[in-house]
């Protein structure tokens, strides 16, 4: 009997405009490969969160509510895909709920961290619309 994916195998982790957005595009174009970038609010997936149990539980109903009645399991099932991730940049804020992830014999997984040199970040957030900042003091 195969086992259901309800857990992604590899988080991708970072600040905003480092690059995670790009490596999930990338990832993403691959047909064996999903990654769910942002879309699962992340407070709901991790805040409550005491076990790994408790985990693939809100995982499985985030997912649910996001694509409209449709589990992880029978998503992955219907695109014929084989692995999946999980983006989001406050990620970080959450590594005690990721360290019940990977201590879990449950759960093989694998985490990106993209580190942007701070000042090409800055830079961005200056060069864009909707940045947190127009000029270096607000961006930094």
């Amino acid at each position: 009997m195969k086992k259901e994916k309800t857990m992604p195998e590899l988080f991708i982790l970072g600040t905003q405009r480092s690059g995670t957005t790009l490596l999930t595009r990338v990832l993403s174009s691959h047909p064996n490969f999903f990654v769910q970038n942002e879309g699962i609010p992340i407070k709901e997936l991790f805040s409550l969160a005491r076990s790994f149990d408790e985990i693939k539980i809100n995982f499985n109903e985030q997912f649910y509510k996001k694509y409209n009645d449709v589990s992880i399991s029978s998503f992955l099932k219907r695109k014929n895909i084989k692995s999946w991730g999980y983006k989001d940049p406050q990620l970080t804020e959450y590594i005690d709920v990721l360290d019940l992830i990977v201590n879990s014999s449950e759960c093989a997984v694998k985490f990106v961290l993209i580190v942007r040199d701070a000042r090409g970040v800055v830079n961005s957030y200056i060069n864009n619309k909707w940045g947190l900042g127009t000029n270096v003091y607000t961006g930094a």
